[in-house]
């Protein structure tokens, strides 16, 4: 019989490490069951996560964290989605929202309309209207307006997701004094070594620099891309994508503040990669993610400073990544979660939110509070399906960029891509088919986003959709509603202002 799990040691701290903290507390609340986190002060975390996606409100809604005060000791702001600058071509942009586009036209589905509408507007030698028209969410944030979505309104229209941006060290303070308040221990010290069962296979216990030892009943892996425990002690094999994904490194450098901060982050394509804006309510992150076979890490550097707006507030610094993943994230008594499990690259902002999947899937998968080696395969089944989800969604950016500039963008031109991800875009192309699969991050209206901003519309226009008449009419209806909606919404900064001052007050 498995022994019931009465203590969790998490080693390493950041984003992952006082995440699993302050999940598991929660989880675990008026429960005897003890939390360990052992920090290393030699080793510090990589600290640019600094955007998110939207089921981080629903984290922080499951831990009763309050939303404002996350806010403001973090130096937020909101995020509605993310801006495509240069992608498709250098001068064109679009916008991928946390939204559905449009409402159904007599119970079909709008892109169908959509796409009709894209038709009849070619034929005519007409633009036709954008996908984004049709989107409150996107319409705010072009607009540079936020406000708090109405996901209970009898239209859909009015229904969106948020997320935000933060400064990651931030966060993670913000969660150890979390999870500190809810019992979890706190160590400063340098894991030396480990002591394994003989007989299972399992750690039964950490050693210290100093000698002391920690014992637990399971261990979780929070040491960054050394993967101190998943790796190194168990030796457990890393998939390598970087022939689908070969950025390898990122150069990234912080500038002033945005004194009107966009609600939204800024993806821009360069020559070897692509850069990204992050506002924050005291400064900008910026970064270049790009493939060292294409460009030195100098030539990067001079290429993002180049780039960014804003006075740099310090000097640029590398990170290099390997694109890939663990062929298991849980062994025996041992899961890591983040960067010591796997990482794609941060072009979508996944990284925080697989992060709080990975720990939701030990929770989920320790039955009656025990290891249970059929559990733990299947936790690493689904953990494997939703990396290679996000890696052929991510991936997918590439592939459909039309750039051929460089030869970085011209290596994508002849990829052969995953069976799952060419699968999909057949059927979008042949069919007008989303197909979404199990585990998917990114559900039908982030691809529909992809497949309009790229403008890849599909082959055949054959589809059962309502008359044009009818169509036209509603569609118009819909973006009147919009529009009036966006013109009730506040400034991103004045409502950000309007939150800053109203917790300063409670103060």
């Amino acid at each position: 019989m498995n022994t019931k799990i009465k203590h969790f040691a998490i080693v390493g701290g950041g984003t992952a490490g006082w995440s699993a903290a302050a999940m598991l507390a929660r989880r675990f609340a008026g429960q005897s069951i003890a939390i360990t986190l052992v920090e290393s002060p030699e080793h510090a975390t990589i600290g640019v996560g600094e955007a998110t996606v939207p089921a981080i409100t629903q984290v922080h809604k499951q831990l009763g964290i309050d939303e404002q005060a996350m806010l403001v000791a973090t130096d937020a702001t909101f995020k509605l989605g993310i801006e495509f600058r240069d992608w498709r071509v250098p001068g064109e942009k679009f916008f991928h929202p946390f939204s559905d586009f449009g409402v159904p036209i007599e119970g079909k589905a709008f892109y169908h309309a959509w796409l009709c509408m894209q038709q009849e507007a070619k034929l005519e030698s007409h633009t036709g209207n954008p996908l984004e028209h049709y989107s409150l969410c996107a319409s705010l944030a072009q607009a540079g307006k936020f406000s708090l979505p109405n996901n209970h309104a009898s239209t859909p229209l009015a229904w969106y997701g948020y997320a935000y941006h933060f400064d990651g060290a931030k966060y993670a303070n913000f969660l150890r004094d979390y999870a500190q308040q809810l019992g979890v221990a706190y160590t400063k010290g340098t894991v030396s070594a480990f002591v394994k069962n003989p007989t299972s296979g399992n750690i039964d216990c950490l050693v210290l620099s100093d000698g002391a030892q920690l014992k637990a009943d399971f261990f979780i892996d929070c040491t960054g891309f050394k993967s101190r425990l998943l790796a190194q002690e168990y030796g457990e094999p890393f998939c390598d994508w970087s022939h689908w994904l070969p950025c390898n490194k990122a150069v990234v450098v912080q500038t002033a503040a945005n004194p009107t901060p966009p609600p939204y982050t800024i993806s821009t394509a360069l020559d070897s990669g692509w850069a990204w804006s992050i506002p924050l309510k005291s400064r900008t992150g910026n970064g270049y993610v790009f493939s060292d076979n294409h460009i030195t890490e100098d030539q990067a550097a001079s290429q993002l400073l180049r780039h960014v707006t804003g006075k740099p507030i310090n000097d640029p610094r590398v990170i290099t990544f390997r694109a890939g993943m663990r062929e298991n994230f849980w062994v025996k008594n041992c899961a890591a979660v983040g960067l010591a499990s796997g990482f794609i690259e941060p072009l979508e902002s996944t990284s925080i939110s697989m992060i709080h999947t990975a720990i939701g899937k030990i929770i989920e998968h320790l039955p009656n509070g025990c290891l249970d080696p059929k559990a733990t395969e299947h936790a690493n089944h689904l953990n494997r399906l939703e990396y290679e989800r996000i890696r052929d969604f991510i991936l997918l950016h590439y592939w459909l960029s039309d750039r051929t500039g460089s030869n970085f963008w011209k290596q994508f031109n002849e990829l052969s891509l995953p069976d799952t991800l060419q699968y999909k875009i057949d059927q979008w192309l042949t069919n007008a088919q989303l197909v979404i699969l199990e585990q998917e991050s990114f559900q039908a209206q982030s691809w529909l986003a992809m497949y309009s901003g790229f403008k890849r519309y599909p082959l055949s226009y054959a589809i059962d959709a309502p008359m044009s008449t009818t169509v036209r009419d509603v569609s118009a209806k819909m973006r009147a509603a919009i529009v009036k909606g966006v013109s009730h919404a506040p400034y991103h900064h004045e409502f950000l202002s309007t939150l800053y001052e109203t917790d300063a007050a409670t103060q």
